[in-house]
């Protein structure tokens, strides 16, 4: 009996032991890229939703993101020569857009941005707390427009509330910058 015992444990081993045998699979590539777009066309307007490797990463600073991620002159090959003069490339955020117009050679000919309840700058911070204390701010809006590089509009509209009484003030960003220099010298 003793005997059997042992016999059916290495039998047991044997089987346990070739069941364990190594399989050498095939190499695989695996890409992870966090800026993928999901990009709906119409006519010669190309909409994508942006994600970002961060939260607010793209309303922070809208045009460095679209020239860090956004290759004109590459998506254009991808898509390949459709006989467009210009493309409307529109990129958005769950906080507002980019529009970019480009020409069929890919120079950069107009940006329009708008986004609501974004985080102000600074020096908008503190002009509006040392100007409107016991205020709150209960909106506010980024709106830009740059043609051929040159910003043409750049301003901050802004929404404040106190009780029942409610401002809407419209800030420069060219101003801040001018106040915000003049305020360090």
């Amino acid at each position: 009996m003793k005997r059997n015992i042992i016999i059916l444990v290495a039998a047991l081993m044997a089987v346990a032991t070739h069941a364990q045998s190594v399989i050498e699979l095939k190499e695989t590539t695996l890409n992870y890229n966090p800026s993928t777009y999901n990009i709906v066309e119409q006519g010669n307007t190309f909409a994508m939703n942006i994600k970002e490797n961060s939260i607010g990463e793209f309303e922070k600073n809208p045009m460095a993101f679209m020239h860090k991620h956004f290759n004109i002159h590459h998506f254009i090959n991808e898509i390949g020569d459709r006989g467009y003069d210009t493309y409307q490339v529109v990129f958005k955020s769950r906080k507002g857009a980019l529009n970019a117009e480009y020409d069929k050679e890919g120079t950069l000919l107009s940006t329009n941005l708008k986004f609501t309840n974004v985080l102000i700058p600074n020096e908008l911070q503190r002009k509006l707390y040392q100007d409107y204390k016991g205020w709150e701010m209960t909106k506010n809006q980024h709106i830009a427009r740059e043609k051929e590089g040159i910003a043409k509009i750049d301003y901050y509209k802004v929404k404040m509330k106190r009780g029942n009484k409610t401002k809407n003030l419209k800030f420069d960003v060219a101003e801040l910058n001018r106040d915000l220099v003049a305020f360090n010298e």
